[in-house]
Parts: structure tokens; C-alpha cells; sequence
């Protein structure tokens, strides 16, 4: 149990708590009792549905789902964005899907029509199933400088990630041409990662 406690996400914690469970219980009297007259409660599998939510979030990147939780944000916290709209109006986002989302969102926050913004069901589920930070911005959602907060932190991851694919990009570049512009824009795209 307490190996258990020490892993972060509830869903991957549930899912080795329930492994080890089900080691144990091949060593419940149950077991060695077969056959006997003797009655023993057998605990159910209860993780059909996280074994299924686990399988799927394996396939996502972890910047897949940084944009989940972003938008998850923004969807439950329109009004919010209304006003501020200038605290998510320079985020870049990389799946193609959720940068379409993303422009819907801020056309209509641009527009004040945000109380019927069309996405599509399918699209709007995969945010609410992916975004790991569901639990912690409905705790906080009467605290507007909390969510902010949260909102922020996943700017900074996002932005993070902007900068690491820059990075990448310019050092492919450097490879080929050893231009000295290339290599100076490297250091100070590094610099900036490494202050932020």
C-alpha cells in the first residue's frame, strides 16, 4: 500500500495497487481451501474501465495531453477567459485537432458568443477523458487565481515544448549550413529555456 501512495497518478496507482491485489489474493485461503466446505468472499476485478483509460492514454504524448488540460481549463472556465482572454490568446498548441479547437475557442470568446461554441461530441469527450487535471481545477474552480495558476503551469510546459522543437529545428539547420546566426539564436532559445 504504501508503494502505491507514492505513485502520482491516481489511474497508473490504481492499476498496480490492482495488480498486486490480484498477486495476493492467489494466496488467499480461498485458494488453498478449494474444495473444502469453507465459504471465502473473492474481491472482483475493479479495473476493467482504468486497464481500458490506461491503454488508450498510453497511445497520447504527454504534450497531447498537457493540450487536453489546457482546454479542459478554458471549456469549464469561458466566462473567466471572456475577460481575460489576454492570459491564453498567445499559446500555441501542436495536434492538429486541438489547434483547431483552440482558434474555435478564441473566435468566440473574441466575439462574446461563447455559450454555444461548436465542437465536435467526439473531440469534447477526448478532452474530458484525457485531461488528468480535471479533478484538481473542479476542487478549485470558485478560486479564479488558482486556476490561473494551474493555467499558467501548463502554458509553461507548452512553451517549454515550443522551444525544445525550435531547438531541434535550428540544431538540424547548424548541422548542414555552421551558420553563426543559427548557432547564436541555439544558445539563446537554450538560455531562455533554462531561465524559464
Amino acid at each position: 500500500e504504501n508503494i502505491g501512495n507514492m505513485i502520482k497518478d491516481n489511474v497508473v496507482k490504481k492499476y498496480v495497487l490492482g495488480f498486486f491485489l490480484d498477486s495476493l489474493s492467489k494466496f488467499s485461503p480461498h485458494n488453498f481451501l478449494e474444495g473444502s466446505s469453507k465459504k471465502f468472499t473473492v474481491k472482483k476485478r475493479s479495473l476493467v474501465e482504468t486497464k481500458k483509460r490506461l491503454q488508450k492514454t498510453e497511445k497520447l504524448t504527454s504534450i497531447q495531453i498537457k493540450e487536453f488540460c489546457f482546454l479542459y481549463i478554458i471549456l469549464n472556465n469561458l466566462n473567466l477567459f471572456y475577460q481575460r482572454i489576454d492570459l491564453i490568446e498567445e499559446t500555441n498548441l501542436f495536434t492538429k485537432e486541438n489547434v483547431l479547437i483552440f482558434d474555435k475557442i478564441i473566435e468566440s470568446l473574441k466575439e462574446g458568443n461563447y455559450d454555444n461554441i461548436e465542437i465536435d461530441r467526439q473531440l469534447l469527450d477526448q478532452i474530458n477523458d484525457y485531461a488528468n487535471i480535471k479533478h484538481i481545477v473542479q476542487k478549485n474552480d470558485k478560486d479564479e487565481n488558482k486556476v490561473i495558476e494551474i493555467l499558467n503551469d501548463i502554458k509553461q510546459d507548452l512553451k517549454t515544448y515550443n522551444h525544445e522543437l525550435r531547438i531541434k529545428e535550428l540544431e538540424s539547420k547548424f548541422a548542414k549550413d555552421f551558420n553563426q546566426n543559427t548557432f547564436d539564436e541555439i544558445n539563446r532559445l537554450k538560455k531562455k529555456q533554462n531561465i524559464n
